[in-house]
């Protein structure tokens, strides 16, 4: 986002204005990961955003065994 900013002159108040959008972006994730950060940074010079991206528009489906070792204990004793 930007922001147009005027600073005060003269005991007044600054002048402020709406705020735009730089650019659209699509996220890896949101938030703050633990481990990794967040997912931009401002590259050196401070004249770019590296931004961490899906390169798709359609997220895998996530599977999850519960009572896997049992499953498991049951394909070896066979």
């Amino acid at each position: 986002m930007s922001v147009p900013f005027r600073s005060a002159r003269d005991h007044q108040a600054p002048l402020i204005g709406a705020p735009t959008a730089l650019f659209s972006s699509r996220l890896y994730f949101s938030g703050e990961a633990p481990d990794l950060g967040a997912p931009y940074d401002v590259g050196d010079g401070g004249r770019r955003f590296l931004i961490l991206e899906t390169s798709r528009d359609v997220v895998e489906p996530l599977t999850i065994v519960l009572n896997w070792s049992r499953l498991l204990d049951s394909m070896v004793s066979r």
